[in-house]
């Protein structure tokens, strides 16, 4: 039986540390913070109310953050990471439920982008050019429908609008209450690789360490999004923000990514797309050089346009 690949999910893989403590619920005295040594990046965390947010620091410039995929977390961005912070200040977290980051607490409703907009504020960030893929790509389409006037740019590869408010994959607790979470895993691996390109078993490894390590809360609970409304395919179209958007398309990738990120292109008609022909569902990992060399030369032309305008 094989589980249904929806459009939304995301992965990747990054060197581990050890910590004297990792947060939760209930641990309320988190003040560590971790250099690396060989990137110089920050490691910390922030509470942020209801959760403690795992994020890594690095570089100067205009901030990019990077925002992971479903059943990932801010690994996932280690081609680009490094290479970003050589001239921006780049910011990658796990978002909450995955990763570093805090469970989420059944029964309460949150949201990934206002989890978005309480980092920036405590970092201090009032703008920022946003990176999302896949899930990642969805939060920061909700950002920018919430928040235009705190985004610089969006960046977004394998998704754009979520249009379903239930879960990612509602087979997976019969799947698993069947099969287990091990064998769960394994399918939703094998789901992932079907839609990446020639090189998925480049990536494999590292994907298959981050679904490994992935706690799954999101399949065996009920997450309580908290909704936008009026939709955020019809706020856009209403107010079409003035804001640059770069729309990247793995030509690997399914059909409802790629469809996903035509509906935005569609609503946002000055949106840039570009496709990388040798890419799927997972663009970043599976062609960074392609990925990165497309997202600084975009991020690089808005601050052109902005020096223009002044």
């Amino acid at each position: 039986m094989k589980t249904k690949l929806f459009t939304f999910c995301l992965l990747v893989i990054v060197p581990s540390l050890i910590f004297a403590a990792e947060p939760n619920q209930t641990n309320t005295n988190v003040n560590l913070t971790v250099k690396d040594s060989n990137s110089g990046a920050a490691k910390k965390w922030v509470d942020i109310g209801d959760a403690y947010v795992y994020y890594e620091i690095a570089g100067q410039g205009e901030p990019v953050i990077l925002i992971h995929a479903y059943s990932v977390d801010c690994r996932m961005w280690d081609p680009q990471f490094a290479e970003l912070a050589k001239h921006y200040q780049v910011i990658r977290y796990d978002l909450r439920g995955y990763g570093k980051t805090d469970k989420p607490i059944e029964g309460l409703r949150y949201s990934h982008a206002e989890d978005l907009h309480k980092l920036m504020w405590f970092l201090g960030i009032p703008k920022a050019h946003l990176v999302g893929l896949s899930m990642g790509a969805s939060v920061a389409v909700d950002f920018l429908t919430l928040y235009p006037k705190e985004v610089l740019s969006v960046t977004v590869a394998a998704g754009g609008i979520r249009n379903f408010s239930g879960p990612i994959d509602p087979n997976a607790a019969e799947f698993i209450k069947k099969q287990g979470i091990e064998a769960y895993k394994k399918q939703w691996l094998e789901n992932v690789l079907d839609i990446c390109g020639p090189k998925k078993n480049e990536i494999q490894p590292k994907l298959q360490q981050m679904i490994n390590d992935w706690s799954a809360w999101q399949v065996l609970h009920t997450e309580l999004f908290q909704q936008i409304n009026p939709p955020v395919a019809v706020q856009l179209k209403n107010k079409q923000p003035c804001v640059p958007v770069l729309v990247l398309i793995g030509k690997n990738d399914s059909k409802k990514s790629i469809q996903s990120e035509k509906n935005l292109a569609k609503i946002l008609p000055k949106a840039h797309k570009k496709y990388l022909s040798a890419a799927g569902h997972f663009s970043n990992m599976e062609t960074p050089t392609e990925f990165n060399k497309a997202l600084t030369k975009f991020l690089a032309s808005t601050e052109k346009a902005k020096n223009k305008n002044k």
